[in-house]
């Protein structure tokens, strides 16, 4: 049996596909897509709670792929404890015949239990059985995140972990997949109790586009993917289907260029290669959806052309130039984080993934090398970015793009309006500037590089790393500058990294900024976002909009406070809420330890990040118990 091909390129080949969470929902969707294109004699493993609700599958999945004489087998075991993990672990390694070419193994389980076990983890043995079964292995997690708390808590890290799953484990090929909202069990009930009015799409249409990747093959290992990234991507470069018997890929970029060879290449004809942050020939940066309107108190604003429901992409913004904070460890181009790059040879400044990356990067990067080779160092990074910009006015006017909404006259400066020092500050960098400015650049006059540097003082967005963990660039993104502030807003801004699997200069970054919608949105409202923290106090709220953003936020949440009280308000136990000196110094303490996490995290000490979350946990323990003896009457101890 070992000599059975496929007849269709496009299936999974002969092998194993465990499905958790598979009675169900989003689970039950998937086990239907895979077995439609496993190949004959292939194993189907269906884990879940539900023994009635498996067995019910089994039986509706055997009798619609009779012919290819799929095995399907069901496990009713509970993950949330070690015995259904063994048991799982046990029949998947039954199964693993010489016949099987790969496993395919889908984590879609609500919940893997108790994880606090694992906070000292020291001994692998702890961790009970793993998948060693001598076969290539896919690992796809699903985790369809709904609350924006936990979206922003744990997408980073899991992310973080998958990436290091996937360096670690070779013979592993890993996918992190978010599904969107979907008409599920669970989502309805979290509709029904926040009364919201959103309709969720079906469970096949996402199972359908995890289907369409692994089918393609052509996501790196470790990647994360997200449905409504992949809902406009209609040409992605397509590359060989990799499910042949044991040739499993995962396909790590590779320096196929040394360091020590300029950083000039060659192109055919006049035409250049598209900049890191292009996204030509994809509908990605379309503003059809957003028209600008005069916001009554505000100035001009952006509202929205149509409906949208929680999750939506808006509009999505190419940058007019972005730059990184620091050289080392940060591709200039991707702006991803990697430990080896390959630098430019000339100004031993920029550094790059590999050949494409260099290639994506150029048109930028060849102006701006010229400038630190002979300025002798490379400045900051305002100033990098500043350059960026009039080179890229110099190059394609003041209306960069069709889909460009306001040209970069027309946004603010707030010169007038800075504080002595920072004002002194900001000539420092215009003086600096002027010396590195390239003799043979056009010369602009000093009210046009006052003007560009405080547009990039009010409106320069930052850039994260691929984890989301760490600022690592920052960039200027026109249309963007035109959403207004609210204290509760209905959208949010986040990084899109694009298809970095993609070889193909044009899909190999596509990076971009999306407006989402965080909540329903008629045609016609208009659209805001929080330009600082939306949980933080009235009074801190108001403080860095007027030293930031020079102006006085008068919205009904900052006029009335409203949901201070709901921010300060701690559980009541018994009958007993802390008291306001108690609220105080758990607010204290809570911006003490943010602060001290986020100077970590900037520098990229994770380890110090994690040693501050579990010592503020403790704390946080230790006030709850405090509140638990006071209210029955034991006196603090």
């Amino acid at each position: 049996m070992s000599d059975i091909n496929s007849t269709n390129p496009r299936t999974l080949g002969r092998g194993i596909c465990i499905i958790t969470g598979a009675s169900k929902g989003f689970g039950q969707a998937l086990a239907y897509q895979v077995s439609r294109s496993l190949e004959p004699r292939s194993v189907l493993l269906l884990v879940a709670r539900s023994g009635p609700l498996l067995q019910e599958m089994k039986e509706g999945l055997q009798s619609a792929t009779e012919e290819q004489q799929l095995v399907v087998h069901c496990v009713a075991v509970d993950l949330r404890t070690k015995e259904g993990v063994d048991e799982t672990v046990r029949v998947a390694r039954q199964e693993a015949v010489d016949e099987i070419e790969h496993v395919l193994l889908i984590n879609n389980a609500a919940s893997l239990g108790d994880i606090a076990k694992f906070e000292t983890f020291t001994n692998p043995e702890e961790a009970g059985p793993t998948m060693e079964c001598g076969k290539p292995l896919v690992y796809v997690c699903t985790a369809g995140l709904t609350l924006l708390g936990a979206i922003l808590h744990r997408q980073s890290s899991r992310n973080m972990m998958f990436s290091v799953l996937a360096k670690e484990q070779q013979h592993v090929k890993v996918l992190s997949y978010s599904p969107g909202p979907m008409e599920t069990d669970m989502q309805k009930e979290i509709l029904r109790l926040t009364n919201v009015n959103h309709n969720p799409m079906p469970c096949h249409e996402s199972a359908a586009k995890l289907m369409k990747l692994l089918l393609d093959n052509n996501f790196s290992s470790g990647a994360h993917l997200d449905f409504f990234d992949l809902s406009n991507v209609t040409t992605l470069d397509r590359q060989p289907l990799l499910w042949a018997k044991n040739t499993l890929s995962n396909r790590a970029p590779t320096n196929s260029w040394s360091g020590d060879k300029t950083c000039e290449f060659h192109v055919e004809g006049d035409k250049s290669p598209p900049t890191h942050f292009g996204i030509s020939g994809t509908s990605a940066g379309t503003m059809e959806n957003v028209a600008i309107f005069e916001s009554p108190g505000k100035g001009r604003g952006l509202k929205a052309t149509k409906e949208f429901w929680a999750g939506d992409v808006i509009f999505a913004e190419p940058s007019v130039a972005a730059v990184v904070l620091t050289a080392e460890r940060i591709c200039h181009s991707c702006f991803r984080r990697e430990e080896k790059l390959q630098k430019c040879g000339q100004c031993k400044f920029a550094h790059y993934c590999d050949r494409t990356c260099q290639r994506a990067g150029w048109a930028e990067h060849k102006l701006e090398c010229s400038a630190i080779k002979t300025y002798g160092k490379a400045p900051n990074e305002n100033i990098r970015l500043g350059a960026r910009i009039l080179w890229r006015l110099d190059k394609d006017g003041s209306m960069m793009s069709d889909t460009q909404m306001v040209t970069l006259e027309e946004l603010e400066d707030h010169i007038a309006d800075m504080p002595e020092d920072d004002l002194k500050d900001f000539k420092v960098d215009i003086h600096n500037f002027l010396d590195y400015w390239p003799r043979s650049s056009k010369q602009h006059t000093i009210d046009d590089t006052f003007h560009i540097f405080g547009v990039i003082n009010c409106n320069g967005f930052t850039v994260s790393d691929q984890r989301g963990l760490q600022a690592v660039g920052v960039g200027l993104f026109p249309n963007l500058c035109m959403v207004n502030h609210n204290c509760w807003p209905n959208c949010t801004v986040i990084l899109n990294h694009g298809n970095q699997s993609a070889v193909n200069t044009m899909f190999h970054s596509q990076r971009r900024i999306e407006l989402r919608s965080l909540s329903k949105i008629e045609g016609g409202d208009e659209l805001t976002v929080s330009y600082v923290d939306f949980l933080n106090m009235t009074e801190e709220r108001q403080r860095l909009l007027k030293t930031q953003y020079f102006f006085d936020c008068t919205c009904e949440h900052c006029k009335d406070h409203v949901k201070d009280d709901l921010k300060l308000g701690g559980l009541e136990v018994d009958g007993v809420k802390p008291t306001e000196e108690q609220v105080k110094e758990a607010t204290d303490y809570c911006f003490e330890m943010m602060e001290k996490m986020e100077k970590a995290r900037l520098n990229g000490n994770y380890h110090e990040v994690v040693k501050s979350a579990r010592i503020a946990w403790r704390r946080q323990n230790q006030f709850w118990l405090t509140l638990t003896f006071t209210s029955c009457g034991c006196g603090a101890r």
